[in-house]
């Protein structure tokens, strides 16, 4: 539904990019419809932020939820982000529709402000323990080792905070050092 991110976090490819594209919503409905109809099992959202339009965001979700009949959609999604209304609308959809990839990243804010990472790592736990209360909704949360300020004991913080969320899955990923981002650099 969109190519590129609103963030810069200078670990991410999507950092040396500037801006959000975002496809027309009449072409993402079309495509989804086809996608539904054709019986595909799950549609992966790749959109770097899915969230960072709300309104896109709850018209697809609406979409979604109105229009899937087994198929499972799958957004990588800012924690922080998801507005009210957006929580009550996802947790309105059929179990197993909707599968949430939230970037958590690290809970140390020292480490969120060297990586250009904005995040408030309080709402993004209220929101996953919200998302959480009916557990209809595939969730799994996004750690990264190896970020800067991240000593051993920290990211053993990071993890220990991140997995009492009960999420379906926390999802542990190695520090890459990508071409052409600021980390790197």
């Amino acid at each position: 539904a969109s190519r590129g991110c609103p963030f810069s976090c200078s670990y991410c490819i999507s950092s040396t990019f500037e801006g959000v594209r975002y496809f027309p919503m009449e072409r993402v409905k079309s495509d989804l419809l086809k996608l539904i109809n054709a019986g595909v099992k799950q549609v992966k959202f790749v959109d770097r932020t899915f969230n960072c339009n709300n309104r896109r965001a709850k018209e697809i979700i609406r979409y979604v939820i109105e229009n899937s009949k087994k198929t499972n959609f799958h957004f990588e999604a800012a924690g922080d982000l998801f507005d009210d209304e957006l929580i009550r609308l996802l947790l309105r959809a059929p179990e197993g529709i909707i599968q949430l990839e939230i970037g958590v990243q690290s809970i140390n804010t020292q480490t969120h402000s060297e990586i250009r990472r904005k995040t408030d790592i309080n709402k993004l736990f209220d929101n996953v323990r919200k998302l959480r209360s009916k557990d209809n909704i595939h969730i799994h949360l996004d750690l990264i080792a190896g970020l800067p300020y991240e000593t051993c004991e920290r990211f053993k913080d990071s993890f220990n905070e991140v997995f009492s969320l009960r999420a379906k899955e926390v999802q542990l990923g190695f520090l890459k050092m990508l071409r052409g981002t600021n980390l790197r650099k």
